[in-house]
């Protein structure tokens, strides 16, 4: 195996003045756009759509297996159907790929009349009593749904990547012919850098010219390394991309994993993740290595917070949006974080609050306590954009009622500012919206609710998943629609 080491020192971040004088700005109304002609979606305005669900509750839960459900993936169709994938345990974790009509059902077009597929023990070494987990997925460029994640193999996990129709049918044009040999491809390809490495990939993303990316990390020898790895479409390894097929970032053994990728226009990757504990960006140029024009020598830590970034995305004007969460002081209790940085790497000190009181804005924003507790924790897991530039990202935060979390959305201005035309107003004396949403219990037992990924649908609406607990020992994959 190849490993690219690579030593880098956490940067010193140097903070220039900058104006302050967002605090009053609100989101865009829905209007055409003066260029193209074409009418923006509608804006959400941050509460449930109850024509959504069969029981229009403005959101559908699915158990599966009687356990433990989850949707980890997102994607809104061209028709406004929804795909969803994770994993069900049945008694294991399986592999799932849902389908869903636009009025949030199970589509019966789909998997020979279920609407769900599952894949169990893609491997065949594994006996179908191990863990097989979808972690994400994107459109390939036929229109199929590729989905990622790892397949154990009897002693430890390696990468996956499947291809089904949208019918929900494994892709015979697509991976290796191994599992078993038998003259047709698989429909997905599996690879591992070693008899004794653990992997799994977290993101992926498919080039104008589809090409697959995928991203997550490898651990061999007892500690966690960055991966990226490039596919061709038909499901094979790219051995022109750093020579090998894949990067790996091994900063002297320390533990290193991505959790999220975006690609600019030239097939650049940008990559979002941890490093040492510290948020962490790498970018790689188009062909497989560290551009060392970005930051420092391609690596970007936000070294004053520990925390990660789970979700990343570039803005039309090639700037760089990550989200996650980060410990914003000396206590146990995590925030709700974003940040944004230019496309050289340096972060936008246009962009955010002024922590420190300097005057200068720091380049990112943290949320506490959505849920309403004072102590309590903010996560992010994915962020996107709307057509009016609003940044939205959901996660949980813990309620002030039950102590458990509640699934929640954010929205914030193309600034960074608070967008308080949106979601709940939990103070009614100060007239407007507090900029989030939350929802709980959707699983019925009063417990967690987390989203995972998200998507806007034709008309504006806001498509989550995610899992809610509905049983002491178990949760169903859920999604919400926020008009």
């Amino acid at each position: 195996m190849t490993k690219i080491l690579t030593f880098f020192f956490i940067p010193l971040i140097i903070f220039y003045s900058c104006n302050s004088d967002n605090a009053s700005e609100s989101a865009t109304t829905s209007s055409a756009n003066p260029i193209s002609g074409k009418v923006k979606r509608d804006l959400a305005l941050g509460a449930l759509d109850e024509t959504f669900g069969p029981e229009k509750k403005g959101f559908n839960a699915f158990d599966i297996s009687g356990s433990h459900d989850d949707g980890l993936g997102l994607l809104v169709g061209p028709s406004d159907e929804v795909y969803i994938a994770g994993y069900a345990r049945n008694p294991e974790y399986d592999i799932v790929l849902w389908k869903l009509d636009k009025n949030g059902g199970l589509d019966t077009s789909f998997a020979g009349g279920k609407g769900y597929v599952v894949l169990d023990d893609p491997t065949g070494k594994a006996n179908g009593n191990q863990h097989d987990f979808g972690r994400a997925l994107a459109f390939a460029s036929d229109g199929g749904i590729l989905v990622t994640g790892q397949a154990h193999n009897g002693l430890n996990y390696d990468l996956i990547v499947v291809k089904y129709s949208t019918d929900g049918v494994l892709d015979q044009s697509f991976g290796e012919d191994k599992y078993p040999v038998d003259g047709k491809q698989d429909g997905f390809i599996i690879y591992s850098f070693s008899s004794t490495s653990t992997e799994d990939v977290t993101a992926i993303k498919v080039s104008s010219e589809g090409s697959i990316y995928l991203a997550g990390h490898s651990n061999s020898s007892g500690s966690d390394d960055m991966m990226i790895m490039k596919l061709t479409s038909d499901g094979r390894i790219d051995q022109s991309y750093n020579g090998v097929g894949y990067f790996l970032y091994d900063s002297n053994a320390q533990s290193e994993k991505a959790y999220a990728l975006t690609l600019d226009a030239s097939s650049n990757v940008i990559v979002g993740g941890i490093a040492n504990g510290k948020p962490t960006l790498w970018k790689l140029n188009s062909t497989g290595s560290l551009d060392n024009n970005f930051s420092f020598g391609g690596v970007e830590s936000f070294s004053s917070k520990s925390g990660d970034i789970k979700s990343v995305i570039m803005n039309s004007e090639g700037d760089i949006l990550a989200a996650g969460h980060i410990l914003e002081s000396q206590s146990v209790r995590y925030d709700m974080a974003l940040w944004k940085y230019k496309a050289s790497g340096d972060i936008d000190t246009t962009f955010g609050e002024d922590h420190d009181g300097n005057n200068i804005k720091d380049g990112y924003i943290h949320h506490h306590s959505a849920g309403g507790t004072s102590n309590g924790e903010d996560f992010a897991n994915a962020v996107i954009l709307d057509d009016h530039d609003n940044i939205i990202i959901c996660g949980h935060s813990e309620s002030s009622v039950s102590h458990d979390p509640d699934m929640t959305i954010w929205r914030y201005t193309k600034n960074g500012v608070i967008d308080t035309s949106f979601g709940h107003d939990k103070n009614p004396a100060d007239g407007s919206p507090d900029g989030f949403f939350l929802h709980h219990n959707a699983g019925g037992h009063d417990q967690t609710d987390q989203c995972r990924s998200l998507s806007l649908d034709s008309k504006g609406s806001i498509i989550t998943s995610g899992f809610s607990v509905s049983s002491s020992e178990g949760a169903q994959m859920v999604v919400w629609k926020v008009k």
